[in-house]
């Protein structure tokens, strides 16, 4: 408490007198921190006989006791420049001495990025008459400033198609701690969605302060694709064409594109057709195409004819129809229809035979096939075979005179000299299938007694 006392006894050294002393006193008997050194004190004897001396004396008061020295904890913050400072203010707690503190000192009062974390610094306190002593305080170091962009506002990145990992640079920033920072995005690369795009960089020191910078990413395809073939050949063809193969064009975006249409691709008629293709690359941009379809039937029928030989009676005649001589005629396109120049004969001899065949767009061809005409010498009186002309699938009467039997009957063909036999049913009449025979036949009929009669008619 800074206070000392002293008593006569302590100061007294041995005071006598001859009767008896009956008191000793001193002047001064307290001392505080004001009377530190020497101080001089006189102590006064009273003997019985109330006879008084004194003598003086050296108190010297002495101050040993250190100050008490109190610390406190505290928590500190770096500013922008990585730096934060302490006063003794700041750490002492309510330090004290007795006798007065002359002074405290700190020994650090600067801290820097290097300090973040626990630190321990010392007070120490050195009081009026040099009593030194100290305590120790923890300094808790932290960082809480977040990293500040470079950029204020980072710049919109702008492509057709795709915007690739290296094609963003990542943006740096600055720390109070680091420096320089750079960012990581959220988001996978590659981008290729069309449309806008928001990318969250994120910057983060080594104290886990972060800021976050969002970045636009725009994407808009504006090119239209570009054909293959700067212009499509014209498909030309004489009968039609099917399944026209549809032509690509070249897209910076969606690489090879086939073509669409919503045109037919098969084509018989005859005429011009005009077919639009469309290349879309499916960003909304579109270009178109056109190809000329002729399909014009130029080509004459193929004519092929063969000779054929016909036999007729010398009371009858003949008439014969274009598949009696057509050998297989045919048209590159479509069905063809067969006409003859001279189709009716009724005398024998060499006939030079004009088959015309006429496709479905009128073009024509024509082949020559030799008709032999020759008389009949076999008897046939009153023999008939009826109708003359027979359709196909139809049958034909063979008819003998009055009271004839028929014992047999021939069919042949002409052109191809196959025949078919039939047995006669001993009557005069009888019913005959040709088929599936065609053209000219040679009817061969035999009755019981050996008479042979020749008729011809002409199946179609």
């Amino acid at each position: 408490n800074g206070l000392a006392t002293v008593t006569p006894d302590m100061i007294d050294n041995g005071s006598s007198d001859n009767c008896e002393i009956a008191s000793l006193e001193l002047d001064v008997m307290e001392f505080n921190c004001d009377n530190v050194g020497e101080n001089t004190v006189t102590l006064m004897a009273t003997d019985v006989n109330e006879n008084v001396s004194s003598a003086t004396a050296i108190v010297t008061v002495v101050d040993n006791i250190a100050a008490k020295v109190l610390a406190r904890d505290i928590t500190i913050e770096l500013d922008e420049m990585g730096m934060a400072t302490i006063t003794i203010e700041d750490i002492d707690n309510g330090s004290n001495d007795a006798c007065g503190i002359e002074s405290l000192e700190l020994d650090v009062t600067e801290f820097t990025c290097n300090n973040v974390g626990l630190n321990t610094v010392t007070l120490t306190a050195n009081d009026v008459n040099g009593n030194v002593s100290s305590a120790t305080a923890t300094i808790t170091v932290e960082d809480n400033i977040a990293p500040v962009p470079v950029m204020e506002q980072l710049d919109t990145i702008y492509a057709e198609c795709i915007v690739e990992k290296l094609d963003v640079a990542a943006p740096l920033a600055i720390d109070n701690c680091q420096e320089s920072i750079e960012a990581v995005a959220d988001l996978y690369f590659p981008v290729t969605r069309q449309g806008s795009t928001v990318i969250t960089w994120k910057y983060e020191d080594a104290q886990g302060n972060v800021t976050y910078q969002q970045q636009e990413i725009i994407i808009e395809d504006t090119t239209a694709p570009v054909a293959n073939v700067a212009e499509l050949e014209t498909i030309e063809v004489e009968c039609g064409v099917t399944d026209i193969a549809a032509p690509m064009a070249s897209d910076n975006c969606a690489g090879i594109l086939v073509g669409t249409t919503s045109d037919a691709l098969n084509y018989s008629e005859q005429g011009e057709y005009m077919i639009t293709w469309t290349y879309d690359d499916g960003n909304g941009n579109t270009s178109t195409q056109d190809q000329l379809v002729i399909v014009n039937d130029v080509t004459t029928p193929d004519v092929i004819t063969r000779d054929i030989t016909i036999v007729i009676d010398p009371r009858d005649n003949v008439r014969i129809s274009p598949e009696d001589i057509d050998a297989g005629s045919s048209d590159n396109c479509s069905d063809i229809t067969l006409s003859l120049d001279q189709d009716y004969f009724e005398q024998p001899g060499f006939y030079d035979v004009t088959l015309s065949a006429r496709d479905a767009v009128g073009n024509t061809g024509s082949a020559i096939a030799r008709v032999t005409v020759v008389m009949d010498a076999v008897d046939t009186k009153e023999a008939h075979v009826v109708p003359t002309l027979l359709r196909r699938n139809s049958k034909a009467n063979v008819i003998l005179p009055f009271r004839g039997q028929i014992s047999s009957v021939e069919v042949i063909e002409t052109e191809t000299n196959r025949f078919r036999s039939f047995s006669g049913n001993k009557r005069n009449k009888m019913e005959i299938d040709v088929a599936p025979f065609k053209g000219t036949l040679l009817v061969r009929i035999t009755d019981i007694e050996g008479t042979v009669y020749l008729k011809k008619l002409i199946a179609y």
